[in-house]
């Protein structure tokens, strides 16, 4: 019973464990074609993230929080598709990435 509840434990932590490493994650994107448009924020250390993108939203918000602050910068899909990469931080920080796409 405990070496089961170890590898389900184990598969968990790795199905939704978070990586420390925004870059990878960057990569990632970059090999579907999206190129960094621009990042905001103090990067570092996250403990989740999240994506938006959406080819029919006439625009796409990023927003990211430093010291409790939050601002945000509109990104309209006018020739390009837009995606904005959130990274939650532990102390309530977000740093954000904008990746774009050629429509």
């Amino acid at each position: 019973m405990k070496v089961l509840f170890t590898l389900i434990l184990g598969v968990l932590s790795i199905a939704t464990g978070c990586s420390h490493d925004s870059r990878s994650i960057i990569e990632d994107w970059k090999d579907d074609d999206w190129r960094v448009e621009g990042e905001f924020g103090k990067a570092g250390p996250f403990k989740s993230h999240s994506h938006l993108k959406s080819e029919r939203a006439k625009a796409v918000e990023v927003f990211w929080i430093t010291r409790g602050k939050r601002k945000t910068k509109r990104y309209p899909q006018n020739s390009k598709f837009y995606l904005a990469i959130h990274f939650y931080k532990e102390d309530g920080d977000v740093f954000a990435v904008v990746m774009s796409k050629s429509k």
